[in-house]
C-alpha cells in the first residue's frame, strides 16, 4: 500500500508529456527517461459515462477507429518533434541525445 506522500511524488514525476482529447477518445504521451535519452510511449483511451460515473477503456468501437488513426498520426508527429527538439538541445550542449 502506498503512502499519500509516495503517491504524490509519483504523480508529480509521472506526468504525461502531452494529452489531447478528441470527442470520447484521449491520446496521452508519456515520457520515459532512459540511458539513451527520452523515449515516449502512447496510450489511446475511450471514455464513457456509466450512470453517474465516468469509465475509461483501451477498447475501441468500430466508430472510434478513424479518430484513433488521426490521434496516432498526431502522436507520431508530436514524438518526432520532441525527439528533434531533444536532439537540438543535446547538440547545443555538446552531448548526444
Amino acid at each position: 500500500m502506498q503512502t499519500q506522500e509516495a503517491h504524490q511524488v509519483q504523480d508529480e514525476t509521472n506526468r504525461p508529456a502531452m494529452t489531447q482529447r478528441h470527442g470520447r477518445l484521449t491520446l496521452t504521451i508519456w515520457p520515459n527517461q532512459t540511458e539513451k535519452g527520452t523515449r515516449y510511449s502512447t496510450e489511446i483511451t475511450r471514455t464513457w459515462k456509466d450512470g453517474e460515473n465516468y469509465r475509461t477503456t483501451s477498447r475501441l468501437d468500430e466508430r472510434d477507429l478513424l479518430v484513433a488513426a488521426r490521434l496516432a498520426i498526431m502522436a507520431d508527429d508530436w514524438v518526432n518533434a520532441a525527439r528533434q527538439a531533444d536532439w537540438e538541445h543535446a547538440r547545443q550542449n555538446g552531448s548526444s541525445p
